[in-house]
């Protein structure tokens, strides 16, 4: 394995890591080596936000963890940005579903384990989780809850703003990733507008609210985000106009936090000031912004392999440790203080338990989910090929 420039190739087969990393870069994929470390701290933001926000004396440790949604909402939006480059519709699907399903569906397998295990009233995380029949099938879909925990709502608007981009590919090529950028971004200030409204009192405007529904999957509100992580993967490349756009996006984004700042602040075990909790969450969102456009610029930079692979496993367990940290996580937390143990260790044994599950989704399951679900990919596109072959054959006889 090399990397050269920030983009990583890999040869052979080697280690369960050097699989796990290579099955996620196909030819032509724009790797961003310096984004990885961003993705671990974003997960790791919520995950604490998750273990500690309803415990009594430990609920400001990171009260405004939350924003590492934001956070993945921007990096999504740039990592996208350039992936896209020179795909086709299909393929660009297909990195898709390969990106999310196969670990999306190991994480539901370790989430229920937990759930059984540990019962859902030991999950000491907030929201409830839910071991039914359609929150199964919500998190093996991914397009509507319920899901089997409240981490799980993000991805149906990941999978919004893909369908996006993929119908641009599709029926719009000319329209430019500024053009979607920038649409993004007036989309959102018109979910701020009539939030706004609503805020004010004016008669007939609707209370769009901050809740997890469908709503979310239209874009209304985290769709200036992407918007935002799309205008910043353009590093050097950037416009006048760009700038405009960008400070643009920015505002809303920080709208949009300080108002969840104060739409959540009375749901933490101790008492929390909404301003002071809105300051702590846009601070961290702009100090990620600037690592984001900082790790473009690290991308020119000579990397050694060894520090490609470490920092790209980095990157690959954040999406399970993500997913799985309030299963097992709040499992092993809410386990362990029950039976008298000090909440400051099983907090360490919560990370360091789900830390274990995402590396076992990594390392183990996801590599060879993937590879089965490339190989169907694969005898699709040779059945389809052939049948074409068959009817151009046809044609000419």
């Amino acid at each position: 394995m090399y990397l050269k420039r920030g983009r990583v190739s890999l040869t052979g087969g080697g280690t369960g890591m050097e699989q796990a990393v290579g099955s996620l870069n196909g030819p032509g994929d724009r790797y961003v080596v310096g984004l990885d470390p961003i993705r671990l701290i974003a997960a790791v933001l919520v995950m604490t936000f998750h273990l500690s926000w309803k415990v009594a004396g430990w609920s400001g440790l990171t009260s405004f963890g939350w924003v590492g949604v934001e956070v993945f909402f921007v990096i999504s939006g740039f990592v996208i940005s350039q992936s896209v480059i020179g795909k086709t519709p299909l393929s660009f699907l297909r990195s898709r579903i390969l990106r999310l399903y196969p670990a999306a569906w190991g994480c539901l397998l370790l989430s229920a384990g937990a759930i059984l295990l540990f019962g859902p009233a030991s999950l000491r995380v907030g929201v409830e989780p839910s071991l039914t029949g359609w929150s199964l099938l919500g998190s093996s879909v991914l397009a509507k809850g319920p899901f089997v925990a409240s981490a799980y709502w993000t991805l149906p608007v990941e999978i919004s703003f893909y369908a996006l981009v993929g119908l641009a590919l599709t029926f719009a090529p000319q329209l430019t990733r500024t053009g979607i950028s920038r649409g993004l971004i007036v989309w959102s200030g018109l979910y701020f507008a009539l939030l706004a409204a609503h805020a004010a009192g004016l008669p007939g405007a609707p209370n769009l609210g901050f809740e997890s529904g469908l709503l979310n999957a239209t874009l209304l509100r985290n769709g200036v985000f992407f918007g935002v992580g799309m205008i910043l993967a353009k590093t050097d490349k950037t416009s006048g106009a760009d700038r405009i756009w960008l400070g643009l996006g920015v505002a809303l984004g920080l709208t949009e936090i300080v108002w969840r700042a104060h739409y959540i602040a009375g749901g933490f075990a101790a008492p929390i000031q909404p301003l002071l909790l809105g300051a702590a969450a846009g601070a961290t969102w702009l100090l990620a912004l600037a690592a984001i456009a900082g790790a473009a610029r690290l991308n020119r930079l000579e990397i050694d392999a060894r520090w490609s692979r470490a920092l790209r496993f980095v990157g690959l367990i954040t999406y399970p440790l993500y997913l799985l940290h309030e299963t097992i996580g709040g499992g092993v937390e809410g386990w362990l203080v029950g039976h008298g143990v000090p909440y400051p260790l099983a907090f360490t044994a919560a990370v360091v338990g789900s830390a274990l599950g995402a590396a076992v989704i990594v390392l183990v399951w996801e590599p060879r989910v993937r590879s089965l679900v490339k190989n169907a990919f694969d005898r699709i596109a040779a059945l389809t090929a052939g049948r074409r072959k068959l009817k151009l054959v046809a044609g000419t006889d």
